[in-house]
C-alpha cells in the first residue's frame, strides 16, 4: 500500500502539549538535529528535524486529563491508565481512523497504540505510525509519537509480498543463532518506506516483526545484526 503523508506543525502541538495557547512562554532552543520546547512548567518537547519524531515529557502537578481540563491525580489504575492514553492520543492527533490499541507494558505503564492498514499494525522505527504513552505515578508522563501520519491511499506501484510461513522464519531466527527463550513474539506488519519517486508519499512493506529480549525489530534486522556479530 501507498499513502500520501500529513505533517503536523510545530505551532500546533506546542498550544495543545505545553498548555499555553500565548507562546511568548514558551522557549524554543535549536541543538544540533533537535529542537525543544520548553514552557518552564517542567513540560517538554523535542522534535528531531531529520526523523519528525517526537518526545515529551511531563512533570507537572496537573498533567492529567480528563477531555477539557488538566487535573492532578496521584494513583491511577489500569484502567484509568488506558482510558487517560486513549483521551491524550485523541487529543493530539485528528488522523485517528485506523489507530488501534496494541499493548501495555506494565514495567513502564506505557500504552501502545499503533496504526493499522488492512489489518495489520505498523511496526518500524521513528515511531512512525505509533503512539506510545507513558503515564506514571506521581504527575509524570512522556509521550512519543511521529510528526507524520496517514493521510490518503494512492495508487501503489510495489509488486504483491508473499511472505513465508511463519515457522520457517522462527526456523531462520534460531539458525542464525538467535536464542529460543528471548523470542517473545513474532507478528506480521508494514515497514514504512519513502517512496523514491516523492518524499510526500510512504510505501507500506509487510514483514514479520519479532519482539526479542523486549525488543521489536524485522527479522530481517535480528538475523543480519547476529550474523555480523558472529563474523566479528
Amino acid at each position: 500500500y501507498s499513502y500520501l503523508i500529513n505533517k503536523a506543525s510545530a505551532s500546533s502541538l506546542v498550544p495543545q502539549l505545553l498548555g499555553s495557547d500565548n507562546q511568548s512562554t514558551v522557549t524554543t532552543k535549536v541543538q544540533k538535529s533537535e529542537t525543544i520546547y520548553a514552557d518552564g512548567e517542567d513540560n517538554r518537547m523535542r522534535i528531531n528535524n531529520q526523523t519528525g519524531k517526537i518526545e515529551f515529557s511531563s512533570y507537572s502537578k496537573e498533567n492529567y486529563y480528563d477531555g477539557s481540563q488538566r487535573l492532578h491525580v496521584r494513583r491511577l489504575s489500569y484502567d484509568s491508565r488506558l482510558k487517560q492514553s486513549f483521551l491524550r492520543i485523541s487529543s493530539l492527533s485528528n488522523y485517528l481512523d485506523n489507530v488501534r490499541f496494541a499493548a501495555y507494558d506494565p514495567t513502564d505503564s506505557e500504552a501502545i497504540f499503533r496504526s493499522f492498514v488492512a489489518g495489520f499494525p505498523i511496526m518500524t522505527k521513528n515511531s512512525y505510525g505509533t503512539f506510545k504513552i507513558q503515564i506514571t505515578n506521581f504527575s509524570g508522563q512522556k509521550y512519543v509519537f511521529s510528526i507524520y501520519s496517514l493521510q490518503v491511499q494512492v495508487p501503489s506501484s510495489g509488486q504483491q509480498v508473499t511472505l513465508p510461513a511463519t515457522s520457517q522464519i522462527y526456523q531462520q531466527l534460531l539458525q542464525a543463532g538467535l536464542s529460543a527463550n528471548k523470542i517473545q513474539q513474532i507478528e506480521i506488519g508494514y515497514q514504512w518506506q519513502t517512496n523514491h519517486s516523492s518524499k510526500l508519499v510512504v510505501d507500506l512493506v509487510p514483514t514479520y516483526f519479532v519482539k526479542y529480549n523486549g525488543q521489536w525489530n524485522s527479522y530481517q534486522v535480528w538475523i543480519s545484526a547476529r550474523t555480523q556479530t558472529t563474523q566479528q
